[in-house]
């Protein structure tokens, strides 16, 4: 049986490592045409750290990707969804309305 803390602690590591692979992918897509300085440049060293940090949860940098390009898919199907969600009356619930 999990306990309230564990569950807690659960959703608040899974949390943190959505959080995580959405930064680095958008560090990745914001720095990935920039004026690199040479063979010592900060923001290289940057996104090849956000990319180690993507490929050391397991799904690499496509897998993320693919993810987060799903969840995009999802949030931006929701509202439509939402519109089509009958709304409760008392027509819908055959209630007779009497004078």
């Amino acid at each position: 049986m999990y306990t309230k803390k564990q569950r807690s602690l659960a959703l608040l590591i899974c949390g943190v490592i959505f959080f995580i692979t959405l930064f680095s992918i958008s560090f990745i897509g914001h720095e990935l045409n920039h004026n690199c300085t040479g063979e010592d440049c900060p923001v290289c060293a940057c996104v090849h750290n956000a990319e180690q940090s993507l490929r050391q949860f397991g799904t690499g940098f496509s897998g993320a990707v693919s993810g987060a390009f799903l969840i995009l898919l999802f949030l931006s199907f929701l509202p439509r969804a939402l519109h089509f969600i009958p709304a409760a009356s008392l027509v819908s619930h055959k209630v007779r309305l009497n004078n």
